[in-house]
């Protein structure tokens, strides 16, 4: 699929890596010349999506919101359980340090294990919503015919 049909988030992110280049020569000689010429040339290419998300070692919760946006999905649940989720990081670290995971009652895990699951089916269902509808492209309105 080409850069041009694709929706501005999914687009954005295929051009992760020229936009990164772009960057480090910013002279308006150079602006100009990929405003004019570069942008069309690259919108014209395959998508391909060379440059991963950024997980940072843990995926906190503001971080996946993040994620979230720049390929153009919404996941609501993150923000309602985005206290539990950043919980469960902290306790999956603390594991990963060699300290003991202190969870006083089954109750107390089982509000951990809901929140994960109710976010990650959030996340499935936005996943399944762009790709039934194809959220992902660009929409291209068509023309009104004048009378």
């Amino acid at each position: 699929m080409l850069k041009k049909n694709l929706a501005e988030s999914p687009a954005r992110l295929s051009l992760a890596k020229v936009f990164k280049t772009l960057k480090m020569e910013m002279s308006d000689q150079h602006l100009w010349s990929f405003v004019e010429m570069d942008f069309k040339k690259h919108m014209e290419e395959l998508a391909v999506f060379p440059i991963r998300l950024e997980t940072k070692s843990n995926l906190w919760p503001n971080l996946a919101q993040k994620n979230n946006a720049d390929v153009g999905l919404q996941c609501n649940l993150f923000s309602i359980h985005e206290a539990k989720i950043a919980q469960l990081v902290n306790h999956r670290n603390d594991i990963a340090h060699g300290n003991k995971l202190i969870i006083k009652d089954a109750a107390q895990l089982q509000e951990f294990e809901n929140a994960a699951f109710l976010v990650m089916h959030d996340l499935a269902v936005a996943v399944v919503g762009c790709l039934d509808t194809k959220s992902y492209l660009k929409i291209e309105l068509a023309p009104i015919a004048s009378e």
